[in-house]
């Protein structure tokens, strides 16, 4: 709590810290995503059969929406301890809808449409076109709605925390 109100003193602002967060957050994800790609052809000697590069475009996107459902997740928690149940309530079920698990065409119906309102199930359908030999420039759609996902959840954050002061809670 003190680290960010001396961190506040200072010349930065609330919204210059949580810019670099969340940039530092896009920088590390760009690492891992790097690194397991790298892994994956180098040591595993999986192919994709599709570009590398349209891989890790893809993945980058999906950390976009990733960092930016945390800061919904954050700003509509009281606490750290908070967030990380909240997440855990979020994250795992959505999952397991959006067909990381299990093939969504296994599940009944009405589980298949929800899946459709996951940006887990737009990154899958996307990574699963892109295998199957669909040019980049024809998923333009799935592309445009996983910017929406992310667009959405920056909004939402930027909204809520500019109606209330939480962060401090998770300095």
């Amino acid at each position: 709590k003190r680290t960010y109100f001396r961190l506040l003193s200072t010349p930065i602002n609330a919204r210059k810290y949580l810019l670099a967060n969340v940039l530092v957050n896009m920088l590390v994800m760009t690492i891992q995503v790097a690194v397991t790609l790298t892994i994956m052809k180098s040591v595993f000697h999986i192919g994709l059969n599709m570009s590398y590069w349209e891989a890790a475009v893809v993945m980058l996107l999906f950390s976009l929406i990733a960092v930016g459902l945390s800061l919904v997740l954050i700003s509509f928690s009281k606490s750290r301890s908070a967030a990380n149940a909240l997440q855990n309530l979020i994250i795992t079920p959505t999952v397991m809808l959006s067909g990381c698990f299990w093939p969504v065409e296994v599940m009944p119906a009405t589980l298949q449409k929800i899946a459709n309102f996951l940006p887990q199930r737009w990154t899958l359908d996307t990574l699963t076109k892109l295998q199957e030999g669909h040019a980049f420039s024809e998923l333009s759609l799935n592309l445009l709605i996983l910017f929406a996902f992310a667009a959405a959840f920056f909004l939402i954050a930027v909204y809520k925390f500019s109606r209330n002061k939480t962060t401090e809670n998770f300095v």
